[in-house]
């Protein structure tokens, strides 16, 4: 690090702010513009591990001051300002270069590093994740010894854990943990359900409004009334086609074998063409 003689003129502030950001210039030198925060990157639902790595690597590249707002942007048009926008966009490379690509495209009208992360933030730092929640907690739950010595087995349980920790820290706060007990009665539940409920499952743990046990399995069951509904509707053609053909079957009881009606379009006895509920309910349909 270069040394600087203390200057209380502000020329002389200037002109160490200067040299001190060329010198992180000279740092960066051997920059990759193909360079990673994080080697999981960003996928939406990821955020709090994310960030906190990210924020490990980028403190120790001596970049956190330019997402926080502690390196100041110097004047315009000066050369300290030049050497600032490129140390802020080479913190906003590694960002984007840890955020899966359909996701990085949201973020390219942010100018600074600071402006990235904080759009970054406010669209991913929701704390009721409850669909990671939900994942680790199944995860936790199906941990068996598999091939893993006893050594490895407990690092992998730990590992668990502490992510799961980064999504529940530590509290003593009573409401915190009466919502916690009412969203493991939640995952529990949603956990049980077979795998047709796929879809409304993922449509609860993907909500931002808070959970509510009554509430998810009043859900449920209006899910569950409402596929016995569409069930039985999808049986009624059948069975107005079955009493169809009886009725007309019925009318020409007493006729000789050559008069039964005979129709053309079903190849069906007991009406005829112009009758065939078949033939019109076709026709409705088209």
């Amino acid at each position: 690090m270069v040394e600087f003689l203390p200057d209380p003129t502000e020329e002389g502030q200037n002109q160490i702010n200067n040299q001190h950001t060329t010198t992180i210039i000279r740092h960066y030198a051997d920059f990759n513009s193909s360079q990673k925060l994080t080697n999981v990157p960003l996928n939406g639902k990821n955020y709090i591990p994310w960030a906190k790595a990210a924020k490990v690597t980028l403190k120790a590249k001596r970049l956190l001051g330019y997402i926080n707002g502690s390196k100041k942007r110097p004047m315009e048009g000066t050369e300290a300002q030049e050497e600032w926008d490129m140390v802020d966009s080479q913190a906003m490379t590694l960002i984007s270069n840890s955020i899966e690509p359909q996701l990085s495209t949201s973020f390219w009208t942010c100018k600074t590093a600071a402006e990235l992360w904080q759009a970054i933030e406010k669209q991913f730092s929701d704390q009721r994740s409850h669909s990671q929640i939900y994942q680790l907690k199944n995860e936790i739950g199906k941990i068996t010894q598999e091939s893993r010595d006893i050594p490895d087995l407990i690092g992998h349980v730990i590992a668990k854990y502490e992510e799961l920790k980064l999504y529940r820290p530590p509290t003593t706060d009573l409401s915190v943990l009466q919502e916690r007990e009412e969203m493991d009665k939640i995952y529990t539940f949603l956990a049980a359900l077979d795998s047709s409920y796929e879809a409304v499952r993922a449509q609860i743990l993907l909500s931002k409004e808070k959970l509510i046990f009554d509430d998810v399995t009043a859900r449920i069951r209006q899910e569950a009334t409402r596929r016995v509904a569409m069930k039985t509707a999808d049986l009624n053609p059948k069975l107005e086609a079955h009493a169809f053909s009886a009725q007309h079957l019925n009318a020409n009881k007493g006729k000789g074998k050559g008069e039964i009606d005979r129709c053309s379009h079903c190849k069906r006895d007991g009406h005829t063409q112009e009758k065939c509920w078949i033939r019109k309910r076709g026709r409705k349909g088209g």
